[in-house]
């Protein structure tokens, strides 16, 4: 007789294959791009995200489950949360990527941008944006 998969297995599996949309809020301006620009980008970068870390983690912890992954929209920024810890922000005014700095705030300076030609995953590691050199 075959198991059922835990509850927990369960949800991680629908969160893994139902991805949420990118939320949007009509007050916000997205710095000379369409709403839809903005999704898009938004959503490449997200996924360009999930895959640097899931990669890393199945190549060096082929054990362990991959993480939740969650967009959460605040009132100018997307926070991007991996195992509920940040990830990174993302500004929606301007695109920017930006290192957390804590759970609220992020860092002062970009990391990149989801409109640049790299999707803003040039300086994306399995744990976030890099550090400023």
């Amino acid at each position: 007789m075959t198991r059922r998969p835990s509850a927990a297995y369960r949800n991680w599996a629908k969160r893994m294959t139902n991805l949420p949309a990118p939320p949007y809020s009509p007050s916000v301006e997205f710095g000379g791009h369409t709403q839809n620009e903005f999704n898009v980008a938004l959503q490449s970068f997200y996924g360009g995200c999930q895959r640097i870390s899931n990669d890393y983690y199945a190549k060096n912890f082929p054990n362990n489950p991959p993480g939740a992954w969650e967009l959460q929209r605040l009132q100018k920024r997307i926070r991007i949360v991996h195992d509920h810890s940040v990830h990174c922000f993302v500004d929606m005014a301007t695109g920017d990527v930006l290192k957390a700095a804590g759970y609220k705030a992020p860092a002062k300076h970009a990391r990149g941008n989801i409109y640049d030609e790299k999707n803003g995953l040039g300086s994306m590691g399995p744990y976030g944006p890099a550090y400023l050199r």
